[in-house]
């Protein structure tokens, strides 16, 4: 949110009126609750209770100095696993994640999966958000299953190219949100918003009359990959700054970005 607010001050016998932009912050609230948190900077995985082919890396962060990173040839699932501190119908997951410049998309058929919520640890008939790259794909699909919830599956391709030109080598924002339906109703909310603007949603009965919440996150999840050996040695990509909240807290700086800040924008003086 941005406002203008004007003040006026004496300069020797002169009166300045000076306009200042002030741009606010999304943090959380009472109403907007933290429910899992990672900046990575403890360099370990004791937030965890699951975790597979994952690694801390010291090198690449969006803030401090480590991130999580998944991928790599012979790696053929990741999983972050945690639980959330409380359940939820309505869930925002925020991450920065990071794509090399030589970073490719998996070919020969294979895909990747990249954040999920459950209302359930990894059993039979969980039903998840799953964002994911399908087989065969280079764009991020919108995918929820249903489970035993009695749902109706909801599969929607993007447009968008998470390692496409322009995207590789950056720090991306990626705001997930995710509410379930009313019991009964087909009002379930799924959108995907990328360094703050909406890139597409899908509505649908996600649970269909269950009342089932999310209870769990799987920060980094499984690449999906049956063939390990198509995907190149150093192909991995990389997480930061996670936060599982139940509104929108938005996107954090970037700490560790050297570039110079653009000019102060927002400022006039009159003098009277």
């Amino acid at each position: 949110m941005r406002f203008v607010k004007q003040r006026k001050v004496k300069v020797g016998s002169i009166l300045v009126s000076v306009f200042l932009t002030v741009t606010t912050i999304r943090v959380a609230t009472a109403a907007n609750s933290i429910m899992f948190a990672d900046d990575f900077e403890g360099c370990n995985y004791a937030k965890y209770q699951d975790i597979a082919s994952n690694k801390i890396d010291l090198t690449v962060a969006h803030s401090g100095k480590c991130s999580s990173k998944i991928g790599g040839a012979g790696v053929t699932f990741g999983k972050l696993l945690a639980p959330l501190s409380s359940s939820s119908s309505d869930v925002w997951l925020t991450a920065q994640v990071y794509f090399p410049k030589e970073f490719s998309l998996p070919g020969g058929g294979e895909g990747f999966h990249i954040f999920r919520l459950l209302d359930r640890p990894y059993t039979a008939g969980l039903m998840q958000l799953d964002f994911v790259v399908p087989y065969g794909g280079a764009t991020i699909q919108l995918y929820h299953g249903p489970g035993d919830t009695g749902g109706d599956e909801a599969a929607k391709n993007t447009n968008f190219n998470p390692a496409a030109d322009g995207r590789r080598g950056r720090w991306q924002c990626w705001e997930i949100h995710t509410r379930l339906n009313t019991p009964g109703q087909s009002d379930g909310l799924l959108e995907f918003y990328a360094d703050g603007v909406l890139v597409d949603s899908v509505s649908g009965k996600f649970r269909g009359n269950s009342t089932n919440p999310y209870t769990y996150v799987d920060v980094q999840s499984n690449i999906g990959s049956t063939r390990p050996e198509l995907w190149p040695t150093q192909n991995w990509w990389y997480v930061d700054d996670v936060a599982v909240s139940t509104g929108r807290v938005g996107c954090a700086p970037n700490v560790t970005d050297k570039t110079p800040p653009n000019p102060p924008g927002g400022l006039r003086i009159n003098v009277q």
